[in-house]
């Protein structure tokens, strides 16, 4: 097969495979995995836990964000 003969084929089988923009409350990110720049224009990909992210609007997109499975150690004392 000589590559003049599967260059159709790629054309259109290759745009399958580019990244879509992720629409609103769409996953982003997941299991420490980061996809930049996939949120559709004006979304932010807010962090939520190291196994999931999620494209939000900037009024719902928070800075600080808490990891239930990760808490804070506290002090004890015996």
């Amino acid at each position: 097969m000589h590559f003049s003969s599967i260059a159709p084929l790629l054309v259109v089988i290759l745009p399958a495979f580019v990244a879509a923009d992720i629409g609103i409350y769409g996953q982003c990110a997941g299991d420490g995995i980061a996809w930049p720049d996939v949120c559709a224009e004006g979304l932010t990909c807010q962090y939520s836990n190291f196994w999931f992210s999620q494209c939000l609007p900037p009024d719902e997109a928070t800075t600080t964000t808490t990891d239930a499975t990760d808490p804070t150690p506290t002090a004890t004392s015996t």
